[in-house]
């Protein structure tokens, strides 16, 4: 089975292991995502008075006093936050693989199609956001982030039928 074959959510598998294959498209996906996710909390975690003195740009900005440390405690939940997402992706990647469902699936579609429509929302409606969000990751980064969330989609999707056909071809006996 072709990569071209896995990521067309709309080319229909014939076999079971196809069909298995298809279904483990999601995981595929979670694995990308996380494996960019990783890069990306690297590259904060090297460079954390990036994010710091955005923060307390901001603050400043609105003419809020901030408490001392508040940049730390931000970059510093954001550090643990993309850790923590990172590991959730990865285990969800491993239940996909190996026990595909179309509950994952489903849920990731929703998610990632929602961050896509989202980062093409914030580019159109806020420019001076998406500045600022150019100014924390390096260009190929954002590139990166952008494909994966389209490989994504395009990912889950397949998957969804793929578990779909799954179950069909096991109900009607014609599993591998």
């Amino acid at each position: 089975m072709s990569i071209a074959h896995i990521i067309n959510p709309f080319s229909k598998p014939t076999t079971e292991a196809e069909a298995r294959m298809k279904a483990r498209a999601s995981a595929i996906a979670l694995f990308l995502s996380a494996a960019l996710g990783a890069v990306g909390v690297i590259l904060l975690q090297q460079n954390p008075e990036l994010l710091q003195s955005q923060i307390e740009a901001q603050v400043a900005a609105q003419g809020a006093g901030a408490p001392e440390g508040m940049g730390d405690l931000v970059t510093s939940m954001a550090i643990g936050g993309g850790w923590f997402m990172v590991i959730v992706q990865v285990l969800l990647g491993l239940i996909q693989w190996w026990k595909p469902n179309i509950v994952i699936p489903i849920i990731m579609l929703i998610l990632t199609a929602f961050g896509l429509l989202s980062a093409l929302g914030q580019w159109a409606m806020n420019p001076e956001q998406a500045r600022l969000a150019m100014e924390l990751q390096p260009l190929w980064l954002m590139v990166a982030n952008w494909i994966v969330m389209v490989l994504g989609v395009l990912l889950h999707l397949s998957s969804i039928l793929g578990v779909n056909q799954l179950n069909s071809l096991r109900r009607q006996g014609k599993a591998d």
